[in-house]
């Protein structure tokens, strides 16, 4: 790692010289990560409790990418920041230390804060 590398524990870490990528899949055999951009298949090193792990030199943000797993199905990043072509899609690579704020917010003080959790679906005719 490098200075101002933040390493995330699930999704995407943006490291020196490229990305590393984790999936935690406890019940899968194996795991490899398939990028658009390739034709064939990284495979990813099971480590323990049940996280998959592989570096990959030379990409950056914009990689698309999705998980193939043991039965050869393609699902997205369940970590990803990024989902352009909806939950099913690919998922993006976003370097979010490229996207740091311009000015410094501390927040608001908890008693004036307003949490509200919305499921869509609860509100449409079909839900």
């Amino acid at each position: 790692m490098y200075a101002g590398e933040r390493r995330w524990t699930h999704g995407p870490s943006f490291e020196r010289g490229g990305i590393r990528f984790r999936l935690w899949a406890p019940a899968q055999e194996g795991v490899s990560l398939a990028l658009e951009s390739l034709d064939w298949l990284i495979p990813m090193e099971r480590l323990e409790n049940g996280f998959f792990e592989v570096f990959v030199e030379g990409i950056g943000a914009g990689a698309l990418y999705r998980f193939v797993l043991s039965d050869g199905s393609r699902v997205p990043d369940p970590a990803s920041r990024f989902q352009p072509f909806g939950v099913h899609g690919a998922s993006e690579t976003v370097d979010l230390e490229a996207h740091r704020p311009r000015e410094r917010w501390s927040g608001r003080a908890w008693d004036d804060v307003v949490l509200y959790e919305l499921h869509v679906s609860a509100f449409t005719p079909e839900g």
